[in-house]
């Protein structure tokens, strides 16, 4: 059964949603953004192979494909992005709480054409709603 596209959410109103310019990928759901200084933000319900430290046969191969996908979406695009981080449990404050993991906020992201970074990514084939979705379909990809 065919997957449904997603759809963009659309942009929210500013707040701890600022503007951005993307420095680098680091792989197709981190993004180094500079703000007011220099963040990675962790696409928020996106799941896209890793590029580094990987266990898993094919995976960094996937995930520099996925990588490479979104250079080029930058490179045609630009850029400038728009950032949304929610505050988590906490009200917004200089500890992001639950929207830290590994030294990177969570938080959602959209180009400069008003599209959301995680659709493209994951309608274009290269990353998942799910942790769980990725792992199968690594696992699937591993049977021969």
């Amino acid at each position: 059964m065919p997957k449904r596209k997603l759809r963009s959410r659309p942009v929210p109103p500013l707040g701890w949603t600022t503007r951005g310019i993307i420095l680098r990928d680091k792989d197709a759901d981190t993004i180094r953004i500079l703000v007011a200084r220099v963040i990675d933000i962790r696409v928020d319900d996106t799941w896209a192979p890793e590029v580094h430290k990987t266990k898993i046969k094919g995976e960094k191969a996937k995930g520099l494909k996925a990588k490479a996908f979104l250079d080029a979406l930058v490179e045609k695009i630009g850029p400038d992005v728009v950032v949304s981080i929610p505050p988590g449990d906490e009200s917004l404050a200089p500890d992001f709480g639950k929207s830290s993991t590994l030294s990177r906020l969570v938080g959602s992201m959209w180009m400069a054409d008003g599209r959301e970074v995680r659709v493209v990514v994951i309608n274009a084939g290269h990353a998942e709603q799910t942790k769980e979705d990725l792992l199968e379909l690594l696992r699937k990809e591993q049977t021969p």
